[in-house]
């Protein structure tokens, strides 16, 4: 869930993509539409699968309800064929 203004839209669905692709996971993203005093917000919920690519995205500028279905075992089969997580660090945050 965010609040990312308009004129930083791209980034939001720049950074969407990225963590998704990242990750290897699909991503939602939920941004506000509307104004407040400093800022216009004009949306941009997607749900993006672990390709980086929209599976559903909400109108511009409009708030609304967006739905879409994710295949988990597509992505099981994905990370098998490209193991990309066998790569990350062991770690511990305290």
């Amino acid at each position: 869930v965010a609040n990312w203004p308009t004129s930083r839209l791209e980034a939001w669905n720049t950074l969407l993509k990225a963590r998704a692709i990242e990750n290897v996971c699909y991503v939602a993203g939920v941004n506000r539409t509307g104004d407040d005093p400093t800022n216009s917000y004009s949306g941009g919920t997607a749900l993006i699968n672990y390709l980086g690519q929209h599976i559903v995205a909400a109108q511009p500028d409009r708030e609304e309800a967006i739905m879409g279905e994710i295949n988990m075992e597509e992505l099981k089969g994905f990370r098998k064929r490209f193991p990309a997580l066998k790569d990350a660090d062991n770690f511990t945050l305290i």
